[in-house]
């Protein structure tokens, strides 16, 4: 009888030291973590189609340019491309997320841009999303992968 009050004794004090040890895996979701407004940083094109982005084929945006998305929450979104301080695109759309939150698809619905057409629409593989960086990739025809790197403001 002893050694059964020792050993329950011992069972309950490591079930809760270890149980108090639990951390909060609050992980904010892929749409939680998307809203927000980004500025494109780099963009490139896999010029030898190996599929990876090599140093050589990324390049960083020009200080004369700068190109916003926002990810609105509900879905709704907007690009803003400036240039030496004048709008140059200004285009509306609504997003989600798809394939298990590792693609969002865009679909354009109002705005100024002579290279997309109203409801276009596309949809992006996420390669990276964090508090910070996202990194939005597409393959585009034959010019194969495409892709456009962000930093959080």
């Amino acid at each position: 009888m002893k050694s059964f009050t020792i050993i329950f004794s011992s069972l309950v004090i490591f079930s809760v030291l270890f149980g108090a040890c639990k951390k909060s895996k609050n992980t904010p979701s892929a749409g939680d973590m998307l809203v927000g407004k980004w500025k494109t940083s780099s963009y490139g094109y896999d010029v030898n189609h190996n599929s990876v982005i090599d140093s050589s084929e990324n390049t960083p945006y020009p200080d004369s340019v700068s190109n916003y998305t926002v990810f609105n929450s509900g879905g709704s979104g907007e690009l803003l491309v400036t240039k030496n301080g004048t709008t140059d695109t200004q285009t509306w759309f609504s997003w989600s997320l798809a394939s298990n939150n590792i693609d969002v698809t865009t679909i354009r619905t109002k705005g100024s841009s002579s290279y997309i057409s109203l409801s276009d629409t596309t949809t992006y593989h996420i390669g990276v999303l964090s508090a910070t960086d996202l990194q939005l990739t597409i393959v585009a025809g034959s010019s194969g992968l495409n892709w456009q790197n962000y930093k959080k403001q």
